[in-house]
């Protein structure tokens, strides 16, 4: 397989999103990643799953998340002593 057959230029997936392109690179953008520069820059297909599960409305994430934990809370909580 080519490498070129291995991306997914950010401009068809706006269009197979129904979305702008701007929309996809501010995204990308906000979770540190530079690839989508452009309508015409590529991405790798995994990138490009996870863009379709940002945009898909499903609600989901690529990555399991846990919520936030107090570790100070934590620790006292396992010393035996109140919490703060």
């Amino acid at each position: 397989m080519s490498k070129q057959a291995q991306k997914v230029r950010v401009s068809q997936l706006a269009k197979d999103l129904g979305v702008d392109w701007k929309l996809i690179k501010a995204k990308c953008e906000s979770e540190g990643i530079d690839q989508a520069k452009t309508a015409s820059s590529t991405v790798s297909i995994g990138l490009a799953e996870t863009i379709r599960e940002w945009f898909s409305g499903a609600g989901g994430t690529a990555v399991e998340t846990a919520p936030k934990v107090d570790a100070r809370t934590m620790a006292a909580d396992e010393a035996g002593e109140p919490g703060r």
